[in-house]
């Protein structure tokens, strides 16, 4: 019998700036080997009820703060699944106006992240501090969002 992956989703925010795009990334608990914070995308699990586009609208608003009518999917339904051992993530990308605010998780009641932190598209040092598994999602959204 076949046991299925971990479903998660979520959503690449970018933001316009005068330097450029930037990119949304969340600051967690979980420090790096040199005890830096590391980096995460808005995202989560996907529930038995919804799609994988209603999971990454939905963990956006629960973990960023923000709210769909303030996403702009601009480079329409574009996504890529991210795969690790017994999980894969697909993210979308979209870009907001608005600013982020950390949200206790909804059915825990405790803060998944400590505070939020915009990243360079075109090149940052921190993007080390991504999980691994999803860091290759930079150079994705580089190869869409930078290429138009």
């Amino acid at each position: 019998m076949q046991t299925l992956d971990e479903r998660s989703a979520g959503i690449v925010v970018l933001k316009w700036t005068k330097s450029g795009w930037q990119y949304l990334t969340l600051v967690t608990t979980m420090r790096s080997q040199s005890g830096e914070r590391k980096l995460d995308f808005p995202k989560g699990h996907v529930e038995d009820n919804e799609d994988w586009f209603e999971a990454a609208v939905r963990e956006t608003y629960e973990e960023a703060g923000i709210n769909e009518r303030h996403l702009n999917f601009a480079w329409g339904d574009a996504y890529k699944d991210f795969k690790k051992v017994g999980k894969v993530c697909r993210l979308f990308i979209a870009w907001t106006s608005d600013a982020p605010s950390i949200r206790k998780n909804p059915e825990s009641g405790i803060y998944e992240h400590i505070g939020w932190k915009w990243l360079n598209l075109e090149s940052d040092k921190d993007e080390s501090l991504i999980h691994p598994y999803i860091q290759p999602a930079v150079s994705w959204v580089r190869s869409i969002v930078l290429n138009r």
